[in-house]
């Protein structure tokens, strides 16, 4: 078996697995939190506390984000994980706030 996002391989037969439901809070708002604040680095529990909900949840978003490479991440610490948004999470906020970009 050989995972690729939410996909499973399994000898050349390609199965959606659905990771369950629906995020609540959309990337966009994700990212929005890097330009809103004045620090470089967000922790999760940061994240969570602006979004009023759970570190697992934004420990499983941010996992999400870093594979599409919207976000970077560092452990620092030995319990800690800091994050901050890439050039290209910058221009995918970017496309999503152009006119052209919002649906």
């Amino acid at each position: 078996m050989i995972r690729e996002g939410g996909l499973k391989r399994y000898d050349s037969v390609l199965l959606l697995v659905p990771r369950g439901p629906a995020p609540k809070h959309s990337d966009e708002e994700i990212l929005r939190l890097f330009r809103e604040t004045a620090d470089p680095v967000l922790f999760a529990s940061e994240i969570a506390e602006s979004l009023d909900t759970t570190r697992q949840t934004v420990y499983s978003r941010m996992e999400d984000l870093h594979s599409e490479g919207l976000v970077h991440t560092k452990k620092p610490g030995q319990r800690s994980r800091v994050y901050w948004i890439s050039y290209e999470g910058e221009q995918f906020l970017d496309e999503q706030e152009s006119p052209s970009g919002s649906q």
